[in-house]
């Protein structure tokens, strides 16, 4: 029983349901017709991409509000935009398309089961496009082309850091706000001279005229034009001839910032430079002297970047250069102090050489010496002996004929007579003997003896190894000769030194003479 309640709920109650493809089929039965005519469509450009030649976009219509009021997807693809952007150059046009253009669009209906449906644009209006505004911007603009009148206020030459800022805009709009505030804010200290304009209407151009004229007569580095963005018309009122000819032929550069980013003023175009909003104009500004302010830094980084490697490069080469000079010195010490040794040894044989000989030379002279005078002292200790003892025959011959006389004439005189006599001359023999033991003879032998040991002992001390047994040293020449004066001496000679246990060999650096008193 419930069963069948169930199913007759289901046929009674249940919808129908239809499934999705079938359902789409009959949604492109319903289209097909549509899909075969092509329509003319006013509408905006949105969320706009080009990709392999073809270009993708929404279209889109807002109301008086501001509100979406329609949107749909619409594709032009690379044959087509082709030929569109072809037709715009023969009318002497560029198009670009953009987000916020509006176009007069060629459309056909276009519908796929998955991506559902969408526009396929297939041509496009050129004076819709740009409008009648559009062609009368142009037509002065190729008017001042003509007159060449485009780059003249471009080649103004600008100060490389503008300070003196003159400003033509409306007093206490957006503009004015964001092109002071962002100056203000960049705490750069410009200067900004304002001259209030109007930027729309039809007194626009004679305003900011006179405002030309009052800033020609400061001294400023740069006058700058600016309003926000507005619709075409709003924006027209600039793209007046003779208000681009004054600014072209203006004495100081001239730059504009004008609309927002779809917007292009002929002003634009005889300006030393353009922006798309007053902002960019002051951001420009601050970005002269950012930029500045980086390429000192950057400067000074790569002037202390470049010092710093060359003062690692100089450290580098003067470390080097004392590494070699240390070792070449050290090399130098080496082989000067082997050179040194090496004369040292040979100093010190040639010395012993020398005092070796002169050793045996002088031992030989004092032992000749010695001989010598022993021989000599000898010789006359013979001589004195020989004397003495001639004496002393001679004085007892003497004695002994005297005596015999005496003892012959003892018995021819009487002998008391005698005595006496025999006495006195008995004691003139003894004084005698004792004159010659004792007298100048014998003192003079004593006195040369003396003498003569004298003379030994001062060859002894006159003995050179004496001499350097008491701590002198003897000088040589390289000949062997003894050097007894400075005078004789040269800068750079070789001399040999002689000491107690050895000798030295040195050279002569400078000399000094005795002072004169």
């Amino acid at each position: 029983m419930t069963l069948l309640l169930v199913l007759i709920y289901k046929i009674v109650f249940m919808p129908k349901f239809f499934s999705l493809s079938r359902v789409i089929q009959r949604v492109d039965e319903l289209l097909r017709p549509a899909m075969e005519k092509t329509f003319w469509l006013k509408a905006e450009i949105s969320s706009s991409r080009a990709k392999g030649g073809h270009f993708y976009c929404d279209l889109v219509e807002t109301s008086s509000t501001g509100q979406l009021a329609a949107q749909v997807r619409c594709t032009i693809w690379s044959r087509d935009l082709t030929d569109i952007r072809h037709k715009f150059r023969k009318e002497g046009l560029s198009l670009e398309l953009e987000d916020g253009l509006s176009i007069g669009i060629l459309c056909r209906l276009q519908y796929h089961p998955i991506y559902g449906i969408s526009l396929r644009g297939l041509d496009m209006d050129p004076a819709f496009v740009l409008g009648e505004m559009e062609l009368k911007k142009r037509a002065i603009i190729e008017s001042l082309q003509k007159k060449k009148l485009t780059e003249l206020n471009a080649n103004l030459p600008l100060d490389i850091l503008p300070k003196r800022i003159g400003l033509i805009t409306g007093e206490g709009t957006a503009a004015y706000e964001d092109f002071v505030n962002t100056l203000m804010s960049s705490h750069l200290g410009f200067e900004i001279f304002f001259s209030s304009a109007t930027m729309q209407g039809p007194q626009t151009a004679l305003s900011i005229s006179k405002s030309l004229t009052l800033l020609s007569k400061l001294d400023l580095d740069l006058v700058v034009i600016c309003r926000g963005g507005g619709s075409k018309v709003d924006l027209s009122w600039l793209d007046q001839e003779g208000l681009a000819e004054k600014v072209a032929h203006y004495p100081i550069p001239v730059w504009t910032g004008i609309g927002h980013e779809i917007d292009t003023s002929v002003l634009d175009f005889v300006s030393a430079k353009s922006f798309k909003t007053p902002t960019a104009v002051a951001e420009e500004l601050v970005s002269i002297y950012t930029g500045m302010k980086q390429w000192v830094d950057q400067s000074r980084h790569n002037l202390m970047s470049s010092w710093s490697y060359r003062l690692k490069e100089a450290q580098q080469y003067l470390e080097t250069s004392r590494q070699q000079l240390k070792s070449e010195s050290q090399h130098l010490v080496r082989t000067e102090k082997e050179n040194l040794k090496l004369s040292l040894e040979q100093l010190n044989s040639r010395v012993s050489f020398l005092l070796s000989e002169e050793k045996v030379s002088q031992k030989e002279l004092a032992q000749n010496l010695y001989h010598s005078s022993k021989n000599f002292i000898n010789e006359l200790k013979n001589d004195l002996k020989y004397s003495r003892e001639n004496l002393v025959r001679e004085s007892l011959r003497q004695c002994k004929e005297n005596r015999h006389t005496i003892s012959q004439l003892k018995g021819r005189f009487v002998l008391e007579k005698y005595l006496n006599k025999i006495q006195i001359q008995n004691d003139q023999i003894e004084l005698r003997h004792k004159r010659l033991t004792k007298g100048p003879i014998w003192s003079r032998l004593r006195t040369e003896e003396n003498r003569l040991k004298q003379i030994a002992s001062i060859f002894k001390n006159a003995n050179p190894e004496t001499q350097l047994e008491r701590g002198y040293s003897l000088l040589k020449d390289e000949s062997g000769a003894a050097i007894t004066r400075t005078k004789k001496l040269k800068t750079g000679q070789k001399i040999y030194v002689q000491l107690k246990d050895g000798s030295l060999k040195a050279t002569i650096d400078s000399t000094l003479e005795k002072p004169n008193n």
